[in-house]
């Protein structure tokens, strides 16, 4: 499953979510030029943040604490000088039992 999503406040671009494993899913993203990292969110209800589950240097995270069985939406900051950009569109990942 691959899906591309918009920009995150003029920051960050091309959040796309790929499954690699039945109890693991993959975010990858365009970098964003300055970025010194991201965070990244995840939440089992659509439209909220939800928490903070990990932050990466690369335009990418690899999420395996996931249950089978259970969708989950995610959402990627970038990081510059202690300033957190806006959320990025949300994105729905929907990992097989």
């Amino acid at each position: 499953m691959l899906v591309w999503l918009g920009t995150i406040a003029m920051v960050l671009s091309g959040l796309s979510c790929r499954r690699q494993a039945a109890h693991a899913v993959t975010l990858q993203w365009h970098a964003s030029e300055g970025a010194q990292h991201y965070n990244i969110y995840r939440s089992s209800q659509p439209g909220m943040r939800g928490e903070k589950i990990g932050t990466s240097t690369e335009p990418f995270y690899r999420d395996s604490g996931v249950s089978g069985g259970t969708t989950y939406y995610y959402t990627v900051t970038a990081v510059n000088a202690g300033k957190e950009s806006g959320s990025s569109n949300e994105i729905k990942a929907v990992v097989p039992p």
